[in-house]
This record gives structure tokens, C-alpha cells and sequence, in this order.
């Protein structure tokens, strides 16, 4: 920060948020089994993620709708597991306040406390809590407000401290229905696909930056694949009967990348990007040999981008007049700038007791990563947060069980030119989740992705209105026209002129001072 003089208007403008709160509701729909899958024996998994969400602001009041889809893992009594989804509609509203045009905002959804009931072998009711945040971001301009009406003349001969700050603005971008076709072409040591059972994702953007077109971006979108495979048999008779299943599972990375139309002069600082999946469908397709070893993934997904900006901007810290005594009413405003941004990936080894030691043998593993917290200590940022992991257990012999726990997660990152006093915006993604489990433990790896910036929180006094006395006129005729001053050391120029009603060039003029700050041990103050 520095400070300025002059004597023409300028305003002090930056992002401020004007809102932030979080609602909740809970969504429950009731599910018919379609004809063409099995009874449930008994359910294994159970996740929910919301699609297609839309927001806009009617006055005072938030609006949202979209779809959340369920997808629910089973095993069959036949010693099979399947997959069920279906969608729910989401809306709702929540109150706001101090949006106009212009300013920005800030969404999330998320579906949490998922849970699944069997109410019969064919009808099943799941359950979520839909939990809405927002933030309104609106820029805020203060300008001083003159109490009484000022000649041309009069306003001219105020005198002005700017003081000179970078704040934060910020911009939002989004493209939507990007489509991406994959085929995933199995390793040689895998079985071929007889069906695919359920297909998990995650997404991760951990590239931005400004092109030609506006924004270009890199990112991977993590599937999670589960598929069944027939047992080879050992006979004929083994062979009539289907020998029964096997189940396999294998997690790939699918790269999406793109450029998102931004029009903006200037470079952003960072881009936290967003990607959200629509749709996605898969198939099993065969190779060249004829055998059934390439799963095809088809997905639609939006891409949203927040950029940030530091900017320059000017804050009134004081005036006062060359004709008129005046009295200034002061506030405190409060603003940021960007500090730090970072993308990163880190490892998370976790074991569990297994406490079902028949269940010996890990098939399929999924999880999900949030983080809760963000502070800073010694130099370093500390991230704090939990995985959520779910593992599918078989016996070998047709059983199946579900295990869901709760992993911890903290990762630490090099604090940069982050404040003490900082906020921040984060978004995790799991990009690879696997385990191994015997009679006693089940271990599982992850690996986690976090990208994120910081923003350091000031607050400054700014002038917001003036009131000019002009029955108190400040120079009479009879008053000498200079003064000998003796400044102290390293006093400011600013204060001796608001002092003596003359401005801070005359002083420099006649004493060919170049700075801020008086030199010598005397000047000469001239007056108006």
C-alpha cells in the first residue's frame, strides 16, 4: 500500500460479499425395481450425486433445480451384484440478499448423508440432504459524499490523501454440454467383460489459463469401473451350469481439455476450475480379436471457472479544504487480495480392521474427498479433511458385503505471501482409490487432488463524507503569506499542508523537495 495526494475524485472499488449462508432440505424417492434386474438380497453400496444443476436470483430469493441420481449397489440371492440408478428431481429456494446486476454468484450443492432402504426384495427408498450454499460478491465503489453544495472552485481547492491498495476482483465463466467418448481397453491380465456393473467418477481441473480463445483448460475425469466376468469352466457340466461370476475392477483417468470464451483485459491471477458430470452411459465392446476387452465410456459434462484479480484501486483516507474549515465522518472498510494458488496431489494409506474375517478379499473400492479446514501455521498451509470410502468384501463364494468408513485427511503446502488473517476457496477430487484386505485389516490408498487460492483480508479507514464550514473561512488578509516550520523526523508533507491550509506542491516548490517527507531542519510553508 502507498499513499497519494491530488485534487480530482476517485473512487475506491472492490468485490465485497454482501451475502453467505447455506440451506438444507431433504429429498427421499421411492424406487420400483424395472423388470429386467434381479431381486435385492442385500444392499452393498449407496451414492448420490447431483446433475444438471441450475441457479438464478428473483429478487431477495435464491431459486435451484436439477436432478440428483442414486445409484445403488446390490448383491442378488444368486450371489450376483448389480447396479440400480435412478434420478430425483431437486428444486428449491432459499433467501438472499444484495444482489443487482453485476455482481457475482457463488454456488454449491452437494448431497450428503446419503442413505438406502429395502422395503421389499423390488422397492427401495433413498435419501439425501440437499445442502445449498451461496455467496454474493458485488463491487462496491465509496466515494465521499460533500455535506452542502461546493462551487466549481470550492471543490477544486480540496485537498485529497489516496492511499493506494491492491484488492481482489473476480469473474465467473462457464460452458456446458461437453460431450467425451472413451474407449478403455482392459490390461492382459484381466478377465473379459460379460457386463459392467457400475461406472464411479470424479473430476479434477488442475489447469487454467488465459489463451487466445479465453481460458484454456486440462483436467481428468476418474472412472471407477466394476464389471462381472464369466468363471472359466473346468467341464462340460461346469460349463452348462455358468460356472457363476467373477467380478473385477479397474480405475482409469479420462483427460478433458478444452478453451472456455472469456472476454476480460486483464490476466487472471488463478483460475479454480469446476467440471460437473450430466450424463454418462457405458458399454462392453470387443477388439480386433473378437473378445470382449474394451469398456466405451460416454459422458457430457459443464465446465465452470472462477478467476480472481488483484487490482489497483484508491481508498480517500482524508481531505480537507484550502478556503473553508471542514469535519470528515470515516468507516471501515474491509477488503482482499489474492495471495496464493496451487494446484497439488498427495497419498492417504489408511487400515481398518476387518471385522468380518470371512470376507477376505477386496473387490471393488470408491471414494469421495472434502475439505472442512484451512489454516496456516509455521510458514505452512494445513489442509484438514475426510474421505469418505466405501469397499465391496466377497468370501469367494458368492458373498458380498459393504464396509464404509471415514478417513482423515490433512496435506500441508508452503504458505507463500498468505496473511494470518486469510480466507480461502478449495476443491478436492479423489483420483485413485484402491484396497487390499485379508482376515484381520482392509488397507486402502488414495490419492487426493486439492487446488485452491487464498486471499488476504484487510481493513482500512476511508473518508465518507466531508462537511465544508463556509462561515468558517480558514486565511484572513492580515495572516503572513509563509511560515518557517521545523519538521520532526521523517514527518510527512501531508500533515504540515493540512495544517497550515496550503498544499503539499507549494511546499515541495519552495523548498525543492521531491518526496513525501520534509527534509532539513527547517522548511518554508508558503499559504494560500
Amino acid at each position: 500500500m502507498n499513499m497519494q495526494n491530488g485534487n480530482k475524485d476517485k473512487n475506491f472499488c472492490m468485490m465485497t460479499k454482501v451475502f453467505n449462508g447455506c440451506s438444507e432440505k431433504e429429498n427421499t424417492e421411492k424406487y420400483d425395481l424395472p423388470d429386467y434386474l434381479p431381486d435385492v438380497n442385500k444392499l452393498l453400496r449407496v451414492d448420490a450425486r447431483l446433475v444438471g444443476m441450475n441457479r438464478y436470483v428473483n429478487g431477495d430469493t435464491l431459486e435451484y433445480d436439477g436432478s440428483i441420481l442414486y445409484s445403488i449397489l446390490y448383491a442378488t440371492a444368486q450371489g450376483e451384484m448389480r447396479c440400480a440408478s435412478f434420478e430425483s428431481p431437486v428444486s428449491g429456494s432459499m433467501p438472499v440478499s444484495g444482489y443487482e446486476d453485476g455482481c457475482l454468484l457463488d454456488f454449491n450443492a452437494a448431497a450428503e448423508n446419503v442413505t438406502c432402504r429395502l422395503q421389499g426384495p423390488r422397492k427401495l427408498t433413498a435419501k439425501a440432504k440437499i445442502r445449498i450454499c451461496a455467496a454474493i460478491y458485488c463491487e462496491k465503489c465509496t466515494e465521499p459524499v460533500f455535506a452542502g453544495k461546493l462551487t466549481p472552485e470550492e471543490r477544486a481547492n480540496m485537498q485529497y490523501l489516496y492511499e493506494s491498495i491492491e484488492c481482489e476482483t473476480q469473474e465467473s465463466f462457464e460452458v456446458r454440454g461437453n460431450s467425451v467418448s472413451e474407449d478403455i481397453e482392459l490390461p492382459s491380465g484381466m478377465p473379459p467383460v460379460s457386463e459392467i456393473i457400475s461406472v464411479d467418477t470424479d473430476t479434477y481441473v488442475y489447469e487454467m489459463r488465459p489463451s487466445e480463445q479465453g481460458l484454456s483448460y486440462k483436467g481428468d475425469v476418474t472412472a471407477n469401473i466394476l464389471y462381472s466376468s464369466k468363471k472359466p469352466a473346468e467341464n462340460e457340466e461346469e460349463a452348462a451350469e455358468n460356472g457363476g461370476m467373477l467380478y473385477a475392477s479397474l480405475v482409469r483417468k479420462i483427460p478433458i481439455y478444452g478453451d472456455i470464451p472469456a472476454e476480460t483485459d486483464e490476466t487472471p491471477v488463478f483460475c479454480l476450475g469446476r467440471a460437473e458430470i450430466t450424463k454418462l452411459e457405458y458399454r462392453p465392446q470387443e477388439n480386433s480379436l473378437g473378445e470382449s476387452r474394451i469398456i466405451e465410456i460416454d459422458f457430457d459434462y459443464d465446465i465452470f471457472a472462477d478467476c480472481y484479480y488483484n487490482e489497483e484501486s484508491n481508498v480517500v483516507k482524508d481531505i480537507y479544504s484550502l478556503d473553508y474549515e471542514n469535519g470528515n465522518e470515516y468507516s471501515s472498510l474491509s477488503f482482499r487480495n489474492v495471495a496464493k494458488a496451487q494446484t497439488f496431489n498427495f497419498s492417504v494409506n489408511s487400515t481398518e480392521q476387518n471385522s468380518d474375517a470371512e470376507f477376505s478379499a477386496a473387490v471393488s473400492t470408491v471414494a469421495s474427498a472434502s475439505v472442512e479446514s484451512v489454516t496456516k501455521d509455521s510458514g505452512k498451509l494445513i489442509f484438514e479433511g475426510k474421505a469418505e470410502v466405501s469397499v465391496i468384501l466377497t468370501n469367494g463364494d458368492g458373498l458380498f458385503i459393504g464396509k464404509n468408513y471415514t478417513v482423515p485427511l490433512r496435506a500441508e503446502a508452503d504458505a507463500g505471501k498468505t496473511a494470518d488473517n486469510f480466507t480461502y476457496a478449495v476443491t478436492s477430487a479423489v483420483i485413485f482409490a484402491a484396497s487390499r484386505a485379508d482376515s484381520e485389516k482392509i488397507a486402502t490408498d488414495l490419492e487426493i487432488a486439492i487446488a485452491y487460492v487464498t486471499f488476504n483480508e484487510y481493513e482500512t479507514l476511508a473518508v465518507t463524507q466531508s462537511t465544508v464550514y463556509k462561515d468558517k473561512p480558514v486565511y484572513a488578509p492580515e495572516h503572513s503569506a509563509v511560515v518557517i516550520y521545523y519538521p520532526v523526523k521523517d514527518e510527512k508533507l501531508w500533515g504540515i499542508a493540512k495544517k497550515y491550509n496550503t498544499t503539499e506542491d507549494a511546499i515541495r516548490r519552495a523548498n525543492g523537495i521531491t518526496g513525501d517527507y520534509a527534509t532539513g531542519n527547517m522548511i518554508v510553508v508558503p499559504k494560500k
